[in-house]
């Protein structure tokens, strides 16, 4: 009889509420304007019936993150408006 050896990784897996905690915003948040969403980061069920609980791993976590970040500059926006853009 032989054994297969199975290549296994590793990989970190938030569940809505560390996202969230993560994210200092809600839980409903998260379902409502991210998770699922064709833009949004993706997650899976671990079942099938709707109240199954979802797991989001973190490097598509940091990926979204990195993708979405986005720079405040007081200075940029004082410009564009005596420019005339709104």
């Amino acid at each position: 009889m032989s054994i297969r050896s199975q290549k296994t990784t590793t990989r970190h897996l938030l569940t809505v509420a560390q996202l969230a905690d993560r994210w200092q915003v809600t839980d409903d948040y998260l379902y409502r304007a991210v998770l699922g969403r064709p833009d949004g980061i993706p997650a899976f069920r671990l079942g099938h019936k709707p109240r199954s609980p979802w797991r989001i791993a973190l490097a598509d976590v940091e990926r979204y993150e990195e993708s979405h970040k986005v720079c405040y500059d007081p200075a940029a926006q004082s410009d564009r408006k005596r420019r005339g853009a709104a």
